[in-house]
């Protein structure tokens, strides 16, 4: 875990835990979204797809040195996406159910999953099969695999970790 990881939950829990925090109020449901995105993606490392994988190598980057994710993966003109393994919509619910328990809020952030890169056309078997804001009926929560929504599609996760430097993207 980053440090900037440990900061979010430590932020995210104070938040999330306050008597007055309500979700409705001042744009608070998309903060907190905004919010567990960060946690999420300020790892050191990404997970990638087999295609994500093969895509990037075609192009000639090097994925045992660190990548800048925003220059070389992440864009509108890019065939690759960056994605939330466990949809943030799922996480944000999750904490806002159990937000008066710190400890539940702990872990719900601790086993959020992690980001990965995939193609656009794997994100594409996502949104057909329903899955893209979604886990599978199969999921049983944040103790299970999180890698289950791909698993449902058939898009294999690599054992590959890609180290990002440069800006964490939304």
């Amino acid at each position: 875990m980053t440090d900037a990881q440990e900061m979010w939950i430590d932020t995210i829990t104070s938040v999330v835990t306050r008597p007055k925090f309500n979700e409705k109020i001042g744009d608070m449901n998309y903060v907190l979204g905004n919010m567990i995105a960060k946690y999420v993606s300020s790892s050191k490392h990404y997970r990638i797809t087999e295609g994500a994988l093969e895509y990037i190598q075609s192009i000639g980057l090097d994925t045992s040195v660190s990548i800048h994710i925003a220059k070389h993966i992440y864009g509108k003109n890019k065939n690759t996406i960056l994605e939330h393994i466990i949809p943030v919509s799922i996480i944000k619910k999750a904490i806002i159910q159990n937000r008066t328990d710190t400890g539940a809020v702990n872990n719900i952030l601790l086993n959020a999953g992690f980001v990965i890169i995939a193609t656009r056309a794997e994100d594409d078997l996502l949104s057909k099969a329903k899955l893209a804001q979604k886990m599978p009926a199969n999921w049983t929560g944040f103790d299970d695999r999180a890698e289950k929504r791909y698993e449902a599609v058939n898009i294999k996760i690599s054992n590959t970790l890609i180290e990002h430097v440069g800006p964490i993207c939304r």
